[in-house]
């Protein structure tokens, strides 16, 4: 009864390991003379403990100076993480614009490419500006800032007093605008170049293979929570394979769901605090 109860869970499991490939998993447990269904439930123990002491190990940090820019809280960016067919979910709720199956990592990194704040769960479909505003932090950063600090982030996130973003570039934009544009990019990548560096250290991450997106949404947490460890560990990995691993492709379009009469208010607001870092940078 015991070894058809456990063909059974194993029917029920990824076909790929959790934490690494196949093979390394394999030789791993004719080592030890373990079963498969011993690992995964010790990476399902090293996840709950993960989770348990995330708290302390992801938390937004004093501000820093970066490419010119001062009181920057941290740099902000979505990353897909492509998943399999979860069970029991419709297949194109999870579908990104590049028709593929995946959840966002929404991140915040400081300059040492250390993770401040995630958000992961929501499906790829939905704009990453949307994830922004239904996500804690957003309700949270009007207070911490208290109008001086700010994060940097790409032109799919709406502008804000909290929030800078580059300028629309049609061709016309002065010499100021631009410089600004190119020192946003340059302090921006920070975020871009840890999402590699996590892709790198958990090559898993390149493609979940759990059914639950729960369980995948806490893994990657966890993950987050190794990453911080290791940077604070110094830890690092080679120059030549800590490189972007993000595969969003640059979003143009901008939103904002905000009623227009407040939206007029707030607008004269951030559109000052950003000329106001042009005047410092440029």
């Amino acid at each position: 009864m015991e070894n058809k109860n456990r063909e059974v869970i194993q029917e029920q499991l990824p076909k790929k390991d959790v934490l690494c490939d196949g093979d390394k998993l394999k030789r791993t447990r004719q080592w030890f003379s373990s079963s498969r269904n011993f690992n995964h439930r010790n990476a399902v123990s090293i996840t709950s403990f993960d989770l348990k002491i995330i708290f302390r190990l992801i938390k937004l940090n004093i501000s820093f100076q970066i490419s010119g820019f001062i009181n920057v809280l941290g740099c902000i960016d979505g990353c897909y993480i492509y998943i399999r067919q979860p069970a029991n979910k419709i297949r194109s709720t999870y579908v990104n614009r590049h028709d593929l199956l995946s959840i966002t990592l929404q991140g915040i990194c400081d300059s040492n490419k250390r993770f401040m704040d995630v958000c992961i769960g929501a499906p790829s479909k939905v704009h990453d500006a949307r994830i922004f505003s239904i996500s804690p932090i957003s309700k949270e950063l009007p207070v911490l800032c208290e109008g001086k600090f700010h994060l940097l982030g790409d032109a799919a996130y709406p502008l804000r007093e909290y929030l800078l973003t580059p300028y629309k570039d049609y061709g016309t934009s002065s010499p100021r605008r631009r410089r600004y544009n190119i020192k946003h990019s340059q302090a921006r990548v920070k975020i871009e170049n840890a999402f590699g560096l996590l892709k790198q250290r958990f090559r898993q991450l390149v493609r979940l293979n759990f059914f639950d997106t729960e369980r995948a949404s806490k893994f990657v947490l966890a993950c987050c929570v190794l990453h911080n460890i290791c940077i604070d560990m110094d830890d690092s990995l080679p120059e030549r394979i800590a490189i972007d691993m993000n595969e969003n492709l640059p979003v143009v379009r901008q939103y904002d769901d905000e009623n227009s009469q407040r939206s007029t208010a707030l607008k004269l607001l951030r559109e000052a605090k950003r000329s106001e870092i042009v005047n410092i940078i440029t």
